[in-house]
């Protein structure tokens, strides 16, 4: 019997508890940041998940701009907006 949605609701809670780490180049990086904002322009990409997608991303704009202030592309990638 496959799971109900308030079991897959649970699950989903006690797995949000485990914190992993990832290691990108500044290539991976670029196109990460990317496939975020391009997903999170479509219409019908909405709720709770874009809202979360979208702050992953902000985060590693963060990070990025930490990491290298001065490089132009990761830069132009930086000013695109998130908006649909």
């Amino acid at each position: 019997m496959p799971p109900t949605a308030d079991e897959e609701m649970r699950e989903l809670i006690r797995f949000a508890g485990h914190k992993f780490q990832v290691r990108l180049d500044g290539q991976e990086l670029v196109a990460v940041l990317s496939a975020l904002r391009l997903a999170c322009r479509h219409p019908g990409f909405a709720g709770p998940s874009r809202a979360m997608v979208e702050s992953v991303g902000r985060h590693l704009e963060i990070m990025a701009k930490g990491q290298a202030p001065d490089f132009e592309l990761l830069h132009g990638v930086l000013t695109l907006t998130w908006a649909s």
